[in-house]
């Protein structure tokens, strides 16, 4: 598992509410499963923040977004989800990197 500080720490983001464990990384609200960061990624034809209640409702551990979010779920807020997690897998450290460390 990896704390929402050690995220926030690799993706330059900002946290809001409390420090967090998780268990591995989605953007997908709908696959989205206990305890897992959600990453509100935002697209073409898309906003994953539209989907931060259904990340809430499924438990997420905390999500990873780029606006306001008016919930109760943990936050942390870089300057894009997209970059922030580009970055991330750049490092090592992205989703997969994430999963590898959840697993240990």
């Amino acid at each position: 598992m990896m704390s929402l500080a050690e995220a926030a720490a690799v993706l330059g983001a900002r946290m809001r509410g409390g420090d967090a464990r998780f268990s591995g990384v989605s953007t997908d609200s709908r696959t989205l499963r206990r305890g897992e960061l959600f990453v509100a990624l935002r697209g073409e034809r898309f906003d994953g923040h539209g989907f931060l209640q259904n990340a809430a409702a499924a438990k997420a551990a905390a999500a990873l977004v780029d606006s306001q979010f008016p919930g109760d779920l943990p936050l942390q807020r870089p300057w894009s989800t997209t970059r922030a997690l580009r970055s991330a897998c750049s490092r090592g450290t992205g989703a997969r990197g994430f999963a590898r460390r959840s697993s240990r």
